[in-house]
């Protein structure tokens, strides 16, 4: 791939998906990139760019697959559980049976292939068994998971995974509890599976109508998009939420660096930062 070929196939991809590429990505996209043009007939990266600007379903849904990242990984930062399952569930959870609200409606934007939906499955789990949630159930929760990828989400509805995918920041004791074995892997117990929906999301192309998500999770997402894109994502996002609703990004994010509509608050230790927004 020439510099001129990568210049083009980085603007389609933008175009199609709102992710950036970098001068340094060169490398990532012809390996993503090199397979999908051989199995599309293509003699070289100009034809598949040809291909793939033209706009065909299948194309542009295979050009999607293989440019996202899914690499994931199972409660990914640090404060992950102390603030959505010791603080975050808890006090949603408490706020919600004070204005007469039976469950809790969460959202993991980017879900890639449902480890962060999963393991927020398993924190209302872990929440229910300790008392935490009051008398909100875990079983009248939704778990609402949106990807631009088809194959990831597929691999997400599926819920199985394997022993590598096991040993990235799963802990062994959730691993025994909410886990059946199954050929080639691990499955995510189905009551859990039952709090979860996944759909298919670009997320710049979310509408603007108002939400009731309690809560929603953008994290290490931001950094793919342009600083506009960023701005228009959360600016919509702000409306998703319901009043006191709260969203949570990756621990080297800041919203309010791109949006006006959010406020920065922590846990009571002073600890796992999240946003509420203004309006």
């Amino acid at each position: 791939m020439s510099r001129a070929q990568y210049d083009v196939m980085r603007r389609i991809v933008e175009e199609v998906t709102g992710i950036i590429f970098n001068d340094g990505d060169m490398e990532f996209m012809v390996r993503r990139l090199k397979p999908l043009a051989l199995r599309f007939g293509c003699k070289d990266f100009d034809e598949f760019s040809s291909k793939a600007r033209r706009g065909t379903t299948v194309v542009r849904n295979s050009l999607v697959d293989a440019v996202t990242t899914r690499e994931t990984l199972w409660f990914r930062d640090r404060y992950f559980e102390s603030l959505i399952g010791g603080h975050l569930l808890p006090t949603l959870a408490e706020e919600a049976i004070g204005a007469g609200r039976s469950k809790l409606k969460i959202w993991s934007a980017a879900s890639s292939s449902g480890q962060e939906a999963y393991s927020i499955a398993m924190l209302l789990a872990e929440a229910q068994n300790k008392g935490t949630l009051g008398t909100l159930r875990m079983e009248n929760c939704l778990i609402h998971g949106t990807d631009i990828s088809l194959a990831a989400l597929e691999s997400a509805r599926k819920g199985c995974y394997d022993g590598v995918a096991m040993a990235r920041g799963l802990p062994p004791a959730l691993k025994a509890r909410y886990f059946d074995r199954v050929d080639g892997g691990f499955q995510v117990k189905e009551r859990l599976r039952r709090l979860t929906r996944f759909d298919r999301l670009n997320l710049l192309q979310m509408d603007q109508r108002r939400g009731n998500y309690d809560m929603i999770l953008l994290r290490n997402v931001l950094i793919y998009f342009t600083k506009e894109a960023r701005t228009k994502i959360l600016d919509r996002m702000a409306i998703k939420l319901r009043p006191g609703g709260v969203l949570v990004v990756g621990g080297s994010e800041d919203p309010l660096r791109y949006s006006s509509l959010w406020t920065r608050e922590r846990m009571p230790s002073g600890t796992g930062a999240y946003f509420k927004a203004k309006v």
